[in-house]
């Protein structure tokens, strides 16, 4: 039975036509009687034609609907899910198909947006129905909603850059299209960051550059010289720096297929291996990086100036070799505490070598710093009086091989404790200074009373009094 509510479809000859796409069959009748009709009856075997739960597409096409131009357009469609009693008891069945007016679009906004897709957009016009699906140039919307027979919200699908038609297609397969109304472009590249910011003149340097919005066929300028081999992302770029004759600013360009194009600052600089960290001067901050990395065989290390994989007096003679300040310039770098030791060590090294200087400079930082002590000394033990045991706390100047000696008031050696060599430097805490437990060399317990204790450092010598107060 079809029901046109459309006043401008006026029904002449229709084609009704019954597809059974899963079993590929289909039943069709032509009607010749403008439109007059109530019922319209297909005969077809049902046992042959469709079992239970198949699913019925049924159209109507007319060839006289005024508001198209293509003679034989769908006006009307359904689908009908076969029924057990369809196919078991049903010779004759009535299904109701209606025609509604086709879809009209007034208005698409924004009328632009990204090739990535994923802009909101809102389609508003007349006569929309659940079930719609929305097109842009070949491909369906995203998230299409149908919020009223006036109103269609979606995210737009990827497209290609330029203008594409939109089409509306309700469920009964009635369509209207919009020309062109929506317009793909390309988004211009953005930078966010540029990693490092600065290259030797060399060359040969890889970067990396985040931003937004980079086309994988993207050229990178550094000034007039491209940049080689760079690997592409839609985020990233990483590329290696060319080569330049000139020390300086230059302007760092990404130009998209497009001629879209983003330009930040970039600069060349002039470096010199003994140069560490690459300000331009070797200096003290360069001489620390060296030796708080001394004794490693890391590969990249910054300290290893000769690249020969390891940080040793080597490296530090190639930076002590090109030094240009004096001690008057010094400021403090930031070192981690655990790179001290290192220090030490590579100061032991220069002040065995002939490059004084250096070594006068390196000292000079670190006992500014608080890394080394201005003189050797013996401190008080902590805590004094004590019962049982105490800590004896000291400093050096100079590495050294350390012995701490008890004496008893009467002068006897009480104990003996050899510490071993050491390193120049504080040792001040629990698990630095000198331990005694209050026993002899036989592990004896000793008797209350005053002590005295005498610190041997090579040549140094100290003697402080303690109290065991039991």
């Amino acid at each position: 039975e079809v029901q046109n509510y459309d006043d401008q479809v006026k029904l002449g000859d229709l084609e009704i036509k019954i597809t059974n796409k899963k079993r590929k069959k289909t039943g069709t009748s032509i009607i010749e009687n403008n439109g007059t009709f109530t019922y319209v009856y297909i005969g077809i075997d049902n046992s042959l034609f469709a079992e239970a739960r198949d699913i019925l597409e049924i159209t109507v096409k007319s060839d006289s609907d005024e508001s198209f131009t293509n003679v034989g357009t769908i006006v009307g469609r359904l689908f009908y899910t076969v029924t057990e009693s369809d196919v078991t008891h049903a010779r004759t069945k009535i299904i109701k198909l209606s025609i509604h007016p086709r879809p009209e679009i007034n208005e698409i906004k924004p009328a632009t947006g990204a090739i990535e897709g994923g802009t909101p957009i809102k389609i508003t016009g007349a006569n929309f129905r659940d079930g719609a699906s929305l097109i842009i140039g070949e491909n369906v919307a995203v998230a299409t909603t149908i919020n009223s027979e006036n109103e269609i919200t979606a995210l737009t699908p990827v497209g290609v850059v330029g203008p594409m038609d939109l089409t509306v297609t309700n469920s009964d397969g009635r369509s209207d299209t919009l020309s062109q109304a929506f317009t793909y472009i390309q988004l211009p590249p953005t930078i966010l960051t540029v990693t490092p910011l600065a290259a030797d003149i060399a060359g040969g340097e890889i970067i990396t550059i985040t931003g937004e919005n980079f086309d994988s066929q993207a050229t990178i300028q550094f000034g007039e010289e491209a940049g080689i081999e760079p690997v592409i992302e839609k985020e990233k770029v990483t590329v290696t720096v060319p080569k330049s004759n000139i020390v300086g600013d230059v302007t760092l360009i990404v130009i998209n297929p497009d001629g879209q194009r983003v330009e930040t600052n970039f600069s060349y600089v002039e470096v010199f291996p003994w140069d560490v960290n690459g300000n331009g001067t070797v200096d003290i901050f360069d001489l620390v990086t060296v030796a708080s990395e001394f004794g490693q065989t890391e590969a990249g290390l910054s300290g290893d100036v000769n690249r020969d994989g390891s940080v040793d007096i080597f490296d530090l003679v190639a930076v002590a070799s090109h030094f240009g300040e004096t001690a008057s310039t010094i400021s403090a770098p930031t070192i981690l505490s655990d790179q001290i030791d290192q220090l030490k060590l590579a100061l032991v090294q220069l002040e065995s070598s002939k490059h004084s200087l250096a070594a006068q400079l390196l000292r000079q930082w670190m006992t500014a710093n608080g890394h080394l002590p201005k003189e050797s000394q013996l401190l008080a033990n902590f805590p004094n009086p004590f019962n049982p045991e105490t800590w004896i706390p000291y400093q050096l100047t100079n590495s050294a091989s350390v012995s701490l000696i008890i004496y008893d008031v009467n002068g006897q050696v009480v104990r003996k404790i050899e510490v071993g060599h050491r390193l120049m430097g504080l040792y001040t805490t629990t698990d630095q200074a000198v331990y005694w437990d209050g026993r002899d060399d036989l592990g004896e317990i000793v008797t209350s009373g005053v002590y005295f204790y005498t610190l041997i450092a090579d040549d140094f010598h100290q003697t402080k009094k303690m109290i065991l107060l039991k």
